[in-house]
């Protein structure tokens, strides 16, 4: 063997040995024990395509429910946030009782004179909608 397949051989059993570890850990949980020994635990060990098919149907589908909850939750926030904003604009307009929001007598009537064709109404219109 030339050395670098050498190396190569070593760190294989290196990371053999590390995967041994993690297995013997996880073996000897109680939880996993236990569920071993449960039927549904004995029915996926004899079947590991099905065992491996689900475990890959969980770990996939976690993305999709992680990123719907997400836009759920942010569209929550927002929707909140939206109504604080248009409640606070809402009070700020009609807690002023003065309906011209101080705009003088001879200011409507410079209006009326510079627009001969306006109503009072378009007047007031024209102020609120600004």
């Amino acid at each position: 063997m030339t050395s670098y397949e050498s190396f190569y051989a070593e760190k294989m059993r290196e990371l053999q040995r590390q995967l041994d570890t993690v297995k013997q850990t996880i073996n000897t949980n109680s939880k996993v024990i236990a569920f071993m020994n449960s039927p549904v635990g004995q029915y996926l060990d004899k079947r590991p395509f099905i065992s491996l098919s689900l475990l890959v149907f969980i770990a996939l589908s976690a993305v999709p429910f992680g990123m719907f909850l997400t836009v759920m939750v942010g569209t929550a926030v927002i929707a909140c946030l939206g109504v604080i904003i248009i409640e606070g604009y809402h009070r700020t307009i009609h807690a002023n009782p003065n309906p011209v929001h101080g705009l003088q007598k001879n200011c409507l009537l410079e209006m009326l004179q510079t627009h001969p064709m306006m109503t009072r109404r378009k007047i007031l219109n024209h102020i609120f909608i600004r």
